[in-house]
């Protein structure tokens, strides 16, 4: 379901709103703009496509959010390979 309502197979999202609040990457899926990025799990980043990383990031909220997320793990250390490369590839 998530695939085909990423992918615009789905056009109409509303009924799928009743199941908002089960899995968070489907939160996003589903309600795009009204997400809560503070959610957000890095660990996404890999299954987004570039067209919705830049949609995410064209919001400079949301990007902050997610560069604070970053610099936090990178701090711990808590990032893997993959993920690092979205940091630099995108935030810097």
């Amino acid at each position: 379901m998530v695939v085909l309502l990423r992918h615009g197979e789905i056009i109409n999202k509303e009924p799928f709103k009743e199941f908002i609040g089960i899995d968070e990457f489907y939160d996003l899926v589903v309600q795009e703009g009204d997400f809560d990025y503070q959610k957000f799990n890095l660990e996404w980043l890999p299954h987004l496509n570039e067209d919705e990383i830049k949609k995410i990031l064209s919001d400079s909220n949301n990007k902050e959010i997610i560069r604070s997320k970053f610099v936090k793990s990178l701090v711990e250390d808590e990032l893997g390979h993959k993920i690092k490369k979205f940091y630099l590839e995108y935030f810097e």
